[in-house]
């Protein structure tokens, strides 16, 4: 399937964030909300994952990207509710023609995940930049390995993908100071860029941070970044939080009703979120309306509180860290290896339950990801982490044959029955292409 679909690893075991289902999987012990329990190395993991949320609800190319995915899933419950026989994988390109541009577009620019190789430094050229930026894609830069006197003409492509894990990275370092073995593409990819072409602050870890946050508002981020690094070398006063509010303000991006700061784009993109999801859901939103709008209200203030965060706080304090990030921005769905956290509510005197866009959402998680399948692996995703038991109810999620097949056969009650249920494809016959 195309990689708006895939996984963003994170290179630490198995943990990922699922950018488009609001989910973590974390692969350590994690307490919440208590998480100055928790030890350097598993609570480096949560907020390297947790930067990766943030990403994707507050940037405009991350907003974008979630946005598109719902509109996607629309097409998909759509089509499936039209059918009474749905042959499985779906696959879009058969459905609708019109998403082929935005694929198309991630591809070009999402750029490398690994190289394959160690990597001692890094050669760009303008050319290459500019080629980057007239043709729409990842960057191609050169890389030098000097244990081993090579040199690899143009094998990576800085985009996406390096943008966010080197951002995600560097805060992961500045509140854990141990050394995270994270390779070289994509999670220092930015780091070997600044000590080529902006040397004077490659120990500023905050500030290459920032820059990676900014270039996530471009439609193309690794052309982006470059454009930050010039901007920042213009104003070298501005410290990460003041070039974050600069570029917010004073760089216009010009769209279809004109041109508008973009703080104010985000704003627009994040009421579209809002309807999107909205509509995936069939419900209208409680939590993720608070979430989204507080993310609307800080854009209008051209502030990124994780920034102020990083800049302003005490970050041996984790307790106080995340109560200020966790009452910004929430947090996702999140499972570890020990327990499971799932955004709820209470009411009155009954215990706490997960709302129902939180439960839905994560549902049709697992639908999709069972739809789209093109691999052998046909169990739900769901599968390893019901074998745990680490749920509070096990016997309420009981594993049969079912679950490592054709899960919508299965009579018992689970996530992915109770959403069939929910979607009203519980009356459909899915059958597998061969």
């Amino acid at each position: 399937m195309i990689d708006l679909f895939e996984n963003i690893l994170t290179g630490e075991k198995v943990s990922k964030y699922k950018t488009n289902h609001f989910h973590m999987i974390v692969d350590c012990d994690i307490q919440l909300p208590n998480v100055e329990e928790m030890n350097d190395s598993s609570f480096g993991t949560f907020i390297h994952e947790y930067v990766h949320y943030i990403q994707h609800i507050t940037t405009l190319f991350g907003i974008r990207m979630c946005t598109m995915f719902h509109k996607i899933s629309i097409i998909y419950r759509n089509y499936i509710e039209e059918q009474q026989t749905v042959t499985l994988p779906l696959r879009i390109s058969e459905i609708d023609k019109n998403c082929q541009a935005f694929i198309e577009h991630w591809g070009n620019v999402s750029g490398s995940k690994s190289c394959g190789h160690n990597v001692d430094g890094v050669d760009i050229t303008i050319e290459d930049i500019e080629n980057a930026k007239v043709q729409n894609t990842a960057v191609k830069i050169s890389s030098y390995d000097f244990g081993n006197d090579r040199i690899y003409e143009k094998d990576i492509q800085f985009g996406y993908i390096c943008v966010i894990e080197s951002m995600a990275h560097l805060i992961q370092q500045c509140f854990v100071e141990e050394n995270v073995n994270h390779p070289a593409v994509p999670y220092l990819s930015a780091e070997h860029i600044i000590h080529e072409i902006y040397p004077q602050i490659y120990n500023d870890k905050k500030l290459i941070a920032s820059i990676c946050f900014c270039a996530l508002h471009w439609d193309n981020p690794g052309v982006g970044f470059f454009e930050v690094v010039e901007i920042a070398k213009a104003n070298p006063n501005l410290d990460g939080i003041e070039l974050y509010r600069h570029i917010a303000r004073d760089y216009a991006i010009k769209n279809k009703e004109g041109v508008m700061p973009r703080f104010r784009l985000i704003q627009e993109f994040l009421e579209d979120f809002k309807l999107y999801l909205s509509l995936l859901l069939g419900t209208e939103l409680d939590y993720y309306q608070n979430v989204i709008n507080s993310c609307i209200k800080e854009a209008g203030s051209s502030s990124s509180k994780l920034l102020k965060v990083i800049y302003n706080e005490d970050l041996n304090d984790r307790h106080k860290i995340f109560n200020i990030l966790a009452n910004t921005y929430g947090y996702p769905f999140i499972e570890a290896r020990n327990a499971v956290f799932l955004p709820n509510s209470s009411f009155g005197n009954s215990p706490a339950k997960p709302y129902l866009e939180t439960s839905v959402l994560a549902g049709w998680e697992l639908l999709i990801t069972r739809f789209l399948e093109e691999g052998e692996d046909k169990a739900c995703s769901r599968l390893p982490f019901c074998q745990a038991g680490i749920y509070s109810q096990p016997e309420k999620c009981a594993v049969t044959e079912e679950c490592t097949n054709a899960p919508w056969l299965k009579k018992e009650i689970c996530l992915f029955t109770q959403c069939l249920k929910y979607f009203r494809f519980d009356n459909k016959t899915f059958v597998e292409s061969k």
